[in-house]
């Protein structure tokens, strides 16, 4: 199905269950299927055929949306993959899905199945649906409506069933904010550095030290095999250059298209947030009342809204803006907030209007009503898509010919000239350099393995849709550096490695005292450091991460010390022996909290309600009776 269409999918539910497919079918197992050598059926689920018909139709289409993704994928290939037991599977489940959904008297009415169709934005023109657009649309992905809707009357009763198979998902408001306060919690810690640089005057190092070094490592010495190579990019971008697009043709891709660039009714709006809960007592809100009168009244006086932002709102992000939301499109806000913010006029400020969150003042700054971009304003885009669209149309042809050509001893710069294409060098480069063209690790190494004046005989991918015809123009062995070319770096690190081992070393000291009086010695609380704002992701201070000490600065109780000293980077003052102390622990406060709490609720629920549908599909695999009656088709055995 197109892309426009397919990205137009409701069915959450149907996404969950087949991103659990592979993993049911290895519970499940083989020991269910049956061969009973029909003829014209490729399999029944719980008595119900899964005809050839059906079967080659949706592999057909699964393999060709697979070939205009990824051009140098030949069929062989897919067949290797397993592409015709994924594909069962696939039809599998949405007949399992479809027979739940009769069992428990689920359907899908016309009217519902209309109402779906035509809300879709790729079939409609000028916000309603066209049906000349939509049978074309159809067309050019060879189907038609019945078949169409067909599949999409499939999703919704999945989408339904899944409704009713997580309707008990529940999340506690407890819950979600514990679950908050772990992600955002923050620590404050105290540290104490000893810099291995301090520490260098120390070090001495042992005559034959670095020559002993090298023989013992000397694999860590070896220079890798590199290549230099002549390259043709093969890529939609490279085939077709937005700007040799004739001006008449990016206009009729964007009348065609216009619905891609509708605008919806918006506004600008800032707030005042007087935090209140739900279920707040009668106290609390008749005191967030009253506050927020106060604030009406200070306006009503001439003060600034911007100004009384900074000093009420209880949203502190926007509120040091002076309340700014910036533009806001139906949907992106609460219901009670967003029909208040469209229901003021430009220039005015609303009446208080409370959410789950608590009592909001809307100054509404300005208003845009629904439209659609002109193709002035969008017309880059327009060429750059339609530019895009085209140059993947030609890459399967361009490679195709270019491969050709080349075969039949044409040059790299004659071949390319058909399409406009100039031969690129990539200089010497090892196989982990070459990666860094978009070239994965196994045709690097493959490139690498190639002999100087040598063409690969098939196009190498580098990214989605980019391709590399390559000419290997030379090749250089992998060696070992000389022991001579790297004496001193080795002798460098070595006295590196040795101040680090002694700052360990002062640092465990000072724990071990540390262990036994809680007191600092005062030249040690002299050299005491705070950083704050540390997160569980993140680093402190002016530290490289180190996740062993991230993870204990989080596990440890605030008032105590990690238990050893560690080995830590800092990018100006390099290696670092560190002593931490977990000073507190910081949660986030209810006013940073009070607009997540919503999401995060929901969030929440979605990955209970994802966890109980897998559940429940697991649950109809394994009480269900699949007979494979030709194996051989989906295989593709002698296809």
């Amino acid at each position: 199905m197109l892309d426009i269409i397919r990205n137009s999918s409701r069915s959450l539910p149907v996404k969950i269950a087949f991103g659990i497919i592979i993993l049911v079918f290895v519970f499940w197992g083989v020991g269910n299927l049956v061969d009973t050598g029909s003829v014209s059926l490729v399999a029944k689920v719980n008595d119900s055929p899964i005809t050839y018909v059906e079967f080659e139709r949706q592999y057909m289409q699964a393999e060709e949306n697979i070939l205009q993704r990824q051009p140098t994928m030949k069929r062989e290939m897919l067949k290797e993959m397993g592409l015709g037991q994924q594909v069962f599977q696939q039809i599998a489940i949405q007949e399992l899905l479809k027979q739940e959904a009769a069992r428990t008297g689920i359907t899908i009415s016309p009217l519902e199945l209309h109402k779906v169709v035509s809300s879709i934005p790729a079939f409609q023109t000028n916000g309603k649906f066209d049906p000349a657009v939509y049978k074309r649309l159809l067309e050019a992905q060879r189907t038609t409506p019945g078949r169409y809707e067909g599949g999409l009357t499939k999703e919704l009763l999945s989408e339904k069933l899944m409704h009713l198979m997580t309707a008990a998902a529940y999340v506690s408001p407890d819950e979600a904010r514990q679950r908050y306060n772990y992600l955002r919690e923050t620590r404050t810690v105290e540290y104490i550095a000893f810099p291995a640089a301090d520490f260098m005057a120390t070090v001495k190092l042992a005559d034959d030290a670095a020559k002993k070094f090298y023989d013992e490592h000397l694999p860590s010495f070896a220079v890798p095999a590199k290549i230099d190579m002549d390259y043709l990019l093969v890529a939609p971008e490279t085939l077709v250059k937005p700007e040799s697009l004739a001006a008449e043709q990016v206009q009729a891709w964007y009348e065609k298209n216009k619905q891609n660039f509708a605008t919806p009714e918006s506004v600008k709006a800032a707030h005042i947030l007087i935090a209140l809960p739900e279920n707040a007592p009668e106290a609390d809100v008749k005191a967030a009342q009253e506050k927020m009168a106060t604030v009406q009244a200070a306006l009503a006086k001439g003060k600034k809204f911007a100004e009384l932002a900074k000093e009420y709102s209880d949203d502190k992000g926007s509120g040091a803006q002076g309340g700014e939301l910036g533009w806001i499109v139906p949907g992106q806000t609460v219901p009670t907030f967003e029909q208040s913010a469209f229901a003021t006029a430009a220039g005015t400020v609303s009446q208080p209007v409370r959410s789950q969150f608590g009592l909001h003042l809307i100054f509404v700054e300005e208003k845009k009503p629904a439209g659609m971009k002109s193709f002035a304003e969008v017309e880059h885009q327009a060429r750059a898509a339609l530019a895009a669209e085209q140059g993947n149309a030609k890459l399967r042809e361009a490679l195709d010919a270019l491969q050709e050509s080349i075969l039949l001893g044409k040059s790299f710069d004659e071949a390319g000239k058909k399409f406009d294409l100039t031969v690129s060098k990539s200089g010497l480069k090892s196989a982990a350099e070459l990666q860094t063209l978009g070239i994965s690790a196994k045709d690097a190494a493959t490139l690498i393995a190639t002999p100087a004046n040598v063409t690969v005989d098939m196009p190498i991918e580098a990214g989605e849709n980019r391709f590399m015809l390559v000419k290997v123009s030379k090749a250089e062995k992998a060696s070992t550096a000389d022991f001579e070319s790297v004496k001193k770096s080795i002798e460098q690190n070595l006295k590196n490695d040795l101040a680090l081992q002694a700052a360990m070393e002062k640092a465990a000291a000072i724990r071990k005292e540390l262990a036994k009086s809680k007191d600092l010695p005062a030249d040690m609380a002299a050299k005491l450091k705070i950083a704050s704002g540390m997160s569980r992701q993140g680093e402190f201070a002016h530290f490289m991460p180190n996740a062993d000490v991230t993870r204990l600065v989080f596990q440890t109780t605030p008032g105590l010390w990690l238990p050893s000293a560690y080995s830590m980077t800092a990018p100006e003052a390099g290696m670092q022996a560190v002593l931490v102390r977990v000073k507190e622990a910081d949660l986030p406060s209810d006013a940073e909290y009070t607009p997540m709490a919503e999401m995060m609720q929901n969030s929440l629920v979605q990955e209970r309600q994802q966890a109980m549908f897998q559940a429940f599909v697991h649950k109809l695999f394994s009480d269900a009776k699949i007979e494979v009656l030709n194996p051989d088709v989906i295989s593709r055995k002698g296809r």
